[in-house]
């Protein structure tokens, strides 16, 4: 299933590796960029209450065959909602990600994209796939669209990649595709590295890969029931090696403005896979981001049961006291801010108040 996120640690600017960017990986870092993307918009949000990322699952179908997914298992076992404008502009989040399953197999994408561009007031749309059906050409109608990202969620790099979805050549398709996805001129294109026992030995070669590409690059540890993230916690060599290869992706990181997962969440990669959470943020799956399913009932997140059908939003206040995961999604989303707060960093952005 093709994860997405949405976070935008960054604007996708030129890189430089002369320097770190003093301040650039704080944990407000992805609230600083927010800031200086969308700003107003971004103050209101917060003021609001209202989510930062509504994940819209436009079909649990997939064409990938993950052994640790079951999607692809039982395509079309949801109705699938011919419009999520209505939804969009009820909860008012200020961005959507459309995701997956596999997004693409939705023949009217860029018909839903588009209405939700038209009709409701997001600042970011993105779209989370896994690269089997994306071409030059569905890239360039998705830009049409009013897309503006474009995060390609990946396995690991070459054979790795394929091993997992179990489709052969997926790797060397997505990298022929590439330089042509991102001509189109997305604001951001991105490859998500989920990372998990056979990436281990990848992830500081991907972080190069993607500067070479000119792509972004973000990870994610996705939940504990996936065997590869079992295997991890209980083997304390395979910790070890994870744990130096994160060392040297947050050295780059810290000068190449690509790598958009700060080093912040990295390393806390490692302490949740050792069962040592007691310092970590709470979990704003519910607050700061929910998840919709393709008939419509929204979800804190992807693992957690729904809150209610959508037209019932806004849901009772509901505590949420979660550790089932480290993914990027929560590790990168900041939890509601204070006011005061809000307008240091507005300032600070360099944005404009008037």
């Amino acid at each position: 299933m093709a994860g997405s996120n949405g976070n935008g640690n960054g604007d996708g600017g030129s890189e430089r590796d002369d320097k770190p960017e003093t301040g650039r990986h704080t944990a407000l870092g992805g609230t600083m960029a927010m800031l200086r993307r969308h700003g107003a918009a971004y103050l209101r949000q917060q003021a609001g209450g209202r989510p930062r990322i509504l994940e819209l699952q436009v079909t649990r179908s997939c064409n990938a065959r993950c052994a640790w997914c079951d999607a692809w298992r039982a395509p079309g076992n949801d109705t699938e909602l011919d419009d999520y404008a209505a939804m969009v502009r009820l909860i008012r989040p200020l961005g959507v990600a459309l995701v997956g399953g596999e997004p693409l197999l939705r023949p009217d994408l860029e018909r839903l994209a588009a209405a939700l561009r038209l009709s409701t007031e997001i600042s970011a749309l993105t779209v989370a796939t896994n690269g089997l059906d994306l071409t030059a050409d569905r890239a360039r109608r998705l830009f049409d669209a009013g897309v503006d990202k474009l995060v390609i969620s990946i396995e690991g790099l070459g054979e790795e990649n394929d091993r997992v979805r179990r489709r052969v050549g997926l790797f060397a398709q997505l990298d022929r595709v590439l330089p042509e996805v991102v001509a189109v001129g997305f604001r951001a294109v991105q490859l998500q590295v989920t990372i998990q026992e056979r990436s281990i030995p990848q992830l500081v070669e991907a972080a190069r890969y993607g500067r070479e590409r000119g792509v972004r690059v973000s990870y994610t540890l996705e939940g504990p029931t996936r065997l590869e993230t079992q295997l991890l916690s209980t083997d304390e060599k395979l910790l070890g090696r994870l744990e130096d290869e994160v060392e040297r992706l947050c050295e780059l990181a810290e000068r190449w403005t690509h790598v958009v997962s700060s080093p912040e969440y990295l390393r806390r990669v490692v302490a949740f896979l050792r069962r040592r959470t007691e310092d970590f943020p709470p979990c704003a799956a519910g607050t700061q981001f929910l998840r919709a399913t393709p008939d419509g009932w929204i979800r804190p997140c992807g693992s957690l049961p729904p809150l209610g059908h959508w037209t019932g939003y806004p849901f009772p206040p509901s505590s949420l006291s979660c550790s089932g995961c480290w993914s990027r999604l929560r590790g990168e989303t900041p939890t509601l801010l204070g006011v005061s707060q809000l307008v240091e960093l507005y300032r600070s952005a360099g944005a404009d108040p008037g």
